[in-house]
């Protein structure tokens, strides 16, 4: 089995990104994400938008959601962020790396700590991602460039240890909300400090 090393994800975590061509992301990622078609509108994301957005029982509503409403199944709530560009290969090398994922299902959704980001492609396809920095479920929603709706639904829910990859994107998104900065990683301790 293939995994990211600490040290690049660290890199991931502290504004750097993992090299030019990324390892192949796992089998086990590329089932929960939703395919090799994903995996390819994934890795072609150039311009990322941040948003605030509601809880997951807004999730029905999704798959038929106009954009300026709804992302990855989650309602709007705040303005949309427009991320820098290379923030789009931070959020392309968060979904398909495996340690960003659990192995079973997430805990649900809080009140006020739902983040969502839409990824477009240079040639229209679309990748949605949302999810809860408290409590962990992740939605995906992939459009392909002629608007064909490829993946819609739960990718179980994110790490949330100290080195949470998607928290990271969540907070640097996010750097004046209290709600979302609370759940922001800790950089690891070095056992050797005084």
């Amino acid at each position: 089995m293939r995994c990211v090393p600490a040290f690049a994800l660290s890199a991931l975590l502290t504004g750097g990104t993992l090299a030019a061509d990324p390892p192949e992301p796992t089998a086990k990622t590329k089932q929960i994400v939703g395919g090799e078609k994903v995996v390819a509108l994934i890795r072609a994301i150039e311009s990322v938008e941040a948003f605030r957005v509601g809880s997951v029982e807004d999730y029905k509503k999704g798959e038929t959601a106009e954009p300026d409403k709804a992302v990855a199944g989650r309602t709007i709530t705040g303005k949309p962020v427009a991320m820098p560009k290379a923030f789009a290969s931070k959020l392309a090398d968060t979904l398909l790396y495996e340690g960003t994922y659990f192995k079973g299902d997430s805990k649900g959704t809080g009140m006020n700590t739902g983040v969502a980001f839409r990824g477009k492609t240079k040639d229209g396809g679309v990748v949605e991602v949302s999810f809860c920095v408290s409590k962990g479920n992740v939605f995906i929603r992939v459009l392909d460039p002629t608007g064909k709706l490829i993946k819609y639904g739960d990718c179980r829910g994110f790490r949330d240890d100290k080195l949470a990859p998607l928290r990271a994107l969540a907070a640097e998104a996010f750097p004046d909300e209290t709600e979302i900065q609370k759940y922001k990683p800790k950089p690891p301790v070095d056992p050797k400090a005084p």
